[in-house]
């Protein structure tokens, strides 16, 4: 997690800080790259998602519904859709072009804290938080054919 509330973007081969994404009022805890490199999710105790431009760091926009720590976030394959886990006990998957919310699935088991894509876009999972020495959790849940 970054306490300084910044997503820094590095150069694995030569170590070299390539920029540094602000815009979070608390802790990045989560970032990505889509499939395409040309966009960043950052993901944070604010309760957002924020979308940046790559390479060169702009923000695109920010995901606000959740109602605790945003944990994770996921492109779908094809660059479409986010998906963003929580402490809410929620995953919603929201279009990237528009920000609007197609789904805001209630897992009701827990805080979340890992969502990811299947390769085809279809399915979802999520893996769970515990504050006791419980195992993990894992859920698998098929994407609403209609919003």
């Amino acid at each position: 997690a970054s306490s300084d509330k910044i997503a820094r973007v590095w150069n694995s081969n030569s170590g070299i800080e390539l920029m540094k994404l602000k815009g979070h009022s608390k802790s990045v805890v989560w970032a990505e790259f889509n499939q395409q490199e040309t966009q960043i999710v950052t993901a944070s105790e604010d309760s957002t998602a924020k979308l940046w431009s790559f390479p060169d760091g702009d923000l695109i926009r920010t995901f606000k519904k959740h109602n605790d720590v945003v944990t994770s976030a996921a492109f779908s394959p094809d660059g479409l859709l986010l998906a963003t886990s929580s402490w809410d006990e929620t995953v919603i998957i929201w279009e990237i072009s528009t920000g609007r919310i197609i789904h805001n699935i209630n897992c009701q088991q827990g805080k979340l804290w890992h969502v990811a894509f299947n390769k085809f876009g279809t399915e979802i999972i999520t893996c769970l938080l515990y504050t006791s020495p419980s195992p993990r959790d894992r859920t698998r849940s098929r994407m609403p054919s209609s919003a």
